[in-house]
């Protein structure tokens, strides 16, 4: 399944999720299917129609949370509520501030719908950047093995290193010997988003990346 194909929810649901709050459905489809409950399956899908319905709403976030509890026989499934709550956070924050919220609060120690832009995010201060930007990523090293990269990146290689081997030290998964810091190049036409404070984060079109190396 690509990202662009159908997925157990209405056309007008999954265009929208696609579109608007540009989630890669085929993580997503394939994060949901791997539970093996059938039940389970179907609820989630019917609990992500009723968030898109509801964000038509006033009181959009009350309604998310509503419809969430409705699925709370869910909850005591340690699987299915890693996925749930995600996606509850996920339609709640794009209900709250459109794409700027749910693309700058996503969460990124566990498991959350994907978010992958392919248009500007706005606010931003790409107009202060210069023609071609000098960028890193803190990552494991499998991305640059495969050469499958994540969109957002840093201009600052010390952001770039406290990715690579402090933020996420106490994860499950984290394995320093797996850690890198890539570097490479960006043209600015190429960058949907960029905040030159904190995190220094530039996001970008990875397929206009430039030629990629890992940091020493």
């Amino acid at each position: 399944m690509h990202k662009g194909d159908p997925v157990p929810l209405s056309q007008e649901a999954h265009q929208f999720m696609i579109n608007e709050m540009c989630i890669d459905t085929q993580d997503l489809t394939e994060k949901i299917n791997s539970l093996g409950c059938d039940s389970h399956v179907g609820d989630i899908y019917r609990m992500i129609e009723s968030f898109f319905t509801s964000l038509n709403k006033e009181n959009a976030e009350e309604e998310i949370q509503r419809i969430f509890l409705n699925y709370e026989h869910l909850f005591e499934d340690e699987h299915a509520y890693a996925i749930i709550d995600p996606i509850r956070h996920a339609f709640a924050g794009f209900a709250y501030g459109g794409l700027h919220q749910l693309f700058t609060r996503q969460e990124n120690e566990a498991w959350y719908p994907r978010v992958l832009l392919t248009k500007e995010l706005k606010p931003n201060d790409i107009a202060n950047l210069a023609e071609t930007v000098e960028i890193y990523r803190g990552c494991g090293m499998n991305e640059h093995i495969i050469q499958k990269y994540g969109q957002s990146w840093s201009t600052s290689k010390n952001v770039a290193e406290q990715f690579a081997y402090v933020h996420y030290q106490n994860q499950p998964w984290f394995n320093i010997q797996n850690r890198a810091v890539l570097q490479s190049t960006i043209s600015k036409s190429a960058i949907f988003y960029s905040k030159q404070e904190c995190e220094f984060e530039v996001v970008i079109n990875v397929n206009l990346l430039g030629k990629v190396q890992v940091r020493p």
